[in-house]
């Protein structure tokens, strides 16, 4: 099949001691496609997600997405004997995961500081996103754990795999350097995106992965950077999931990239379900204090102990409700039953 007349042929690229290939326009086209659907994945209606048992909710939009885009360069990359793949010695491994660790570590730092002081000037700006903060409210259930093992041992790997090894690559064959590394890593971020300003933190992320990418020529260096930089997240949440077990919540996640807080899911048994609450109602007011986003209503809810009657001002499509919940802890949410 011949390239994409639009796209110029791919040309030669410094060598990567993991793995060299080259890409054709159609194999770019192809990683734009499955792009489009990971990012689409978000839009699906939450009532359709909820039909599902939850193992199958977490396979079908985390497990086989990261497999998708694991398989798709290893399938799509050019077959010439140039291109093979390379497997690292035991001493690169660790040599690589030193340095990886080691950058991550610093680039944390340097990364949180920057958002810190940018934070000083924008108050608003939420980079951690709304996802971050409901996972540190969940319970530390089995599913929940799950996820953060994922993060950093399954995604890293196909991540790296794809938006450095497929995506830069082929995006370097066909511009420079310098503006190959900026595309992207907005791409990166738009991908994992869970509201504006996580974007733009994703993508400083995305900048620094493929910088020593393009410094250490080895994919191993930022995986380990990747699963670095997922693990101290995972323990940061799962210490603030430990911490909350006796704060107040009532057992509802938002729904990512909303302006405002939109229920995204309603967890089965919780005081909100028992309340009435249901996926895409937009909670304006918490006891007529206003409720701008995910951050106002997690304040609002543990400002009192579990048990305190609270009263909700929804909106339902064209329609204002007044909605009574009586919050539990996280502890008692976790071990109340579903239905």
């Amino acid at each position: 099949m011949e390239d994409l007349e639009y796209l110029p042929d791919p040309v030669d690229v410094e060598p990567d001691t993991f793995w060299s290939s080259t890409w054709s326009g159609w194999a770019l086209l192809g990683g734009v496609v499955i792009l489009a659907g990971m990012t689409g994945i978000r839009f699906i209606p939450p009532e359709w997600i909820e039909t599902l048992p939850p193992w199958l909710g977490i396979v079908l939009g985390g497990v086989l997405p990261q497999l998708l885009i694991f398989g798709f360069p290893l399938l799509a990359r050019t077959k010439a004997a140039e291109s093979q793949v390379e497997w690292p010695t035991v001493p690169e491994v660790m040599l690589e995961a030193a340095i990886g660790i080691g950058c991550s570590v610093g680039g944390l730092f340097l990364l949180g500081g920057f958002l810190a002081v940018l934070q000083q000037f924008i108050p608003d700006a939420e980079f951690g996103g709304s996802y971050s903060e409901a996972m540190s409210q969940a319970p530390p259930s089995g599913a929940v754990l799950g996820i953060l093992l994922a993060s950093f041992t399954l995604a890293p790997v196909c991540e790296e795999l794809f938006f450095r090894g497929f995506l830069l690559n082929a995006l370097r064959q066909r511009m420079s350097t310098p503006v190959a590394i900026l595309l992207s890593s907005a791409i990166f971020g738009a991908v994992h995106t869970f509201g504006g300003w996580h974007a733009f933190a994703a993508s400083l992320l995305g900048l620094m992965f493929a910088g020593v990418y393009v410094w250490r020529k080895t994919l191993l260096t930022p995986m380990f950077m990747h699963a670095t930089n997922n693990f101290m997240v995972s323990l940061v949440l799962l210490a603030q999931m430990f911490m909350n077990q006796g704060t107040s919540v009532i057992g509802i996640s938002p729904e990512p990239d909303a302006a405002d807080y939109r229920i995204g899911e309603v967890y089965p048994g919780s005081p909100a379900e028992e309340a009435g609450l249901q996926p895409g109602d937009v909670i304006t007011h918490i006891d007529e204090q206003p409720i701008n986003d995910f951050s106002d209503l997690t304040k609002a809810i543990k400002s009192h102990k579990p048990g305190v009657r609270r009263t909700l001002t929804v909106r339902r499509d064209e329609e204002t409700l007044i909605i009574s919940v009586i919050p539990v802890s996280v502890k008692e949410l976790r071990e109340l039953p579903q239905e």
